[in-house]
């Protein structure tokens, strides 16, 4: 684990098994990074939720853990279908 406020605003946690790496912020934002499966993603989510829900700071949280979190970047599928399929003119750059 790594935390220095100075140099990043969030806590660097390298988890072993699966190898993944976290950043966790005070905002409650969470990112992670170097899955090489999805499953590996829902695996490290699953695994570092109660260490979240128990220090988290204010309101005490649902003991039920929340729905798997969307995954975004290049990989994603796609949950529109992108307007040049619709028939409409692309929008202008």
């Amino acid at each position: 684990m790594l935390y220095e406020p100075e140099l990043f605003p969030g806590l660097i946690y390298r988890m072993v098994d699966p190898k993944i790496v976290l950043l966790i912020f005070v905002s409650g934002k969470v990112v992670l990074t170097g899955a090489k499966k999805r499953e590996e993603i829902y695996a490290a989510f699953e695994n570092i939720y109660p260490v979240l829900k128990e220090f988290k700071k204010g309101a005490l949280m649902d003991s039920d853990p929340p729905p798997l979190p969307q995954i975004t970047g290049p990989r994603a599928q796609p949950s529109v279908t992108p307007s040049s399929d619709l028939g409409a003119p692309p929008s202008q750059l």
